[in-house]
């Protein structure tokens, strides 16, 4: 469990630093922009999401898991080339059938031009390949390469969106919407040629000639489609909003909620890393009884360092939004206040969902997702329509509610779990975590 703690902790670090060079580089980003093309900034990246999503089949979550449990890497390999060529053959085949029919301008804004679409595609081949290489290194657990490359990135985007913010307001040079998507492809490129590079020089290296296990291709796609299902839906619970207030609203609107939303991942900057780190470890554990403790241990200490957080961050909101973004952005305020307790719902959920992975019942996480879509899709035409913004709000976390409590349900049913408790730490898990700190100082 120390190595656990010690990658844990590594890359919990790694994501807070990540995330507020995020937060600088966006707001230098969101003054550069303005909230028209913030908006349309906004649209872009959920139309690369959505292809991405759909038609890339969360191979990562395949990868990983069969690589923690040391299958042949021969096969894992030649599955997931399979996949990303399918990805990109599909994604061009979807667009060109949109381009034929009245829904091209639901999902890309009527203000996109061929330049735009061409980036699009740059953007979406190197974001699907980036994903399957960090899966790789996540399999074998290797979080030292993950961590640099996420630092590394945020990095490359702050340098970028404060050179071109100085370039601006300094000489007046007028860097706008199709300006910040070259940026994209740029350091998207950048970070692909860092991924090969460690990947030639990291992962082949560990994985030598061969894990042990042999796998054949329809367990591998019994796995990955079952997830890929229930992530996909989990997609459209998160990215659905942007589209209908995009449909029902002005770009202007959804500029003030998509800084909201994404504010509000702010409460899943420790799920994330955690999830990466939880499920290898859990998968790769044959032990259910241990493997149940180390779940209990990490999710009470998830939420017990959340709940604290987002309760900060929602009592300083109307003070820190104005300040970083501007006066203009005070409609994101509301908001935000509202959305941060569905993202805390959202980032237990994550835990919670982790564990049913790595014990092979992503089916319950696939009900959730059913549930929470139907329930979004209900609440967000109607809420939208009649409370507009706020209205957008309450639905995105009553979805979230909705999701979070069939999880809950289902890990308490089917995860064998002795202990109700998953939310709050206790003093003999805080005792617990000490030993391990000290355990790890003496090494």
């Amino acid at each position: 469990m120390i190595s656990l703690f010690k990658n844990s902790f590594y890359t919990f670090i790694t994501q807070v630093i990540s995330q507020i060079i995020s937060i600088l580089a966006g707001i230098f980003l969101t003054r550069l922009l303005g909230p028209y093309d913030r908006g349309l900034y906004a649209i872009f990246q959920s139309d690369v999401g959505l292809f991405t999503t759909i038609l890339g089949f969360s191979v990562n979550l395949a990868l990983i898991y069969f690589i923690a449990q040391n299958v042949s890497f021969r096969k894992i390999n030649k599955y997931s080339l399979i996949f990303t060529a399918t990805t990109l053959i599909l994604s061009l085949i979807a667009f060109l059938i949109l381009n034929l029919t009245p829904f091209l301008h639901i999902i890309f804004h009527k203000d996109f031009d061929v330049e735009i679409y061409f980036a699009f595609f740059v953007v979406l081949i190197l974001t699907q390949l980036n994903t399957v290489y960090t899966a790789y290194f996540q399999g074998i657990q290797n979080f030292n390469a993950v961590n640099k490359i996420t630092l590394i990135n945020s990095f490359l985007n702050f340098i970028c969106y404060l050179t071109a913010y100085v370039l601006f307001k300094n000489y007046n040079i007028q860097i706008k919407f199709f300006e910040v998507i070259l940026i994209s492809v740029c350091i998207n490129l950048l970070i692909f040629f860092l991924n090969v590079y460690f990947f030639k020089n990291i992962f082949l290296p560990e994985v030598k000639a061969d894990f042990r296990r042999d796998i054949h291709f329809k367990d591998f796609f019994t796995y990955l489609l079952t997830n890929h299902i229930s992530i996909v839906i989990n997609f459209f619970n998160y990215r659905l909003i942007i589209w209908i207030v995009s449909y029902y609203l002005t770009p202007e609107e959804v500029g003030y909620f998509s800084l909201a939303l994404g504010l509000g991942i702010l409460a899943t900057f420790l799920s994330n890393p955690l999830s990466q780190v939880l499920f290898p470890y859990l998968s790769n554990k044959e032990n259910i009884a241990e493997k149940n403790d180390v779940f209990v241990l990490f999710a009470r200490l998830h939420f017990s360092l959340v709940l604290p957080i987002a309760l900060l961050v929602f009592c300083v909101s109307s003070l820190l939004i104005p300040f970083l973004y501007g006066s203009e952005f005070i409609p994101s305020v509301q908001i935000f206040n509202i959305l941060i307790w569905g993202m805390v719902f959202s980032a237990q959920t994550k835990i919670m969902a982790t564990f049913l992975l790595s014990i092979n019942q992503s089916k319950y996480n696939l009900y959730g997702t059913i549930i929470g879509l139907v329930t979004n899709v209900f609440l967000s035409v109607i809420l939208v329509r009649q409370y507009q913004l706020k209205g957008a709000a309450f639905a995105t976390l009553l979805t979230y509610l909705v999701i979070f409590l069939v999880v809950f349900i289902s890990l308490m049913c089917v995860g064998k779990l002795k202990k109700i408790n998953v939310f709050f730490i206790s003093l003999k898990d805080f005792y617990q975590i000490k030993s391990l700190l000290f355990k790890r100082k003496h090494l």
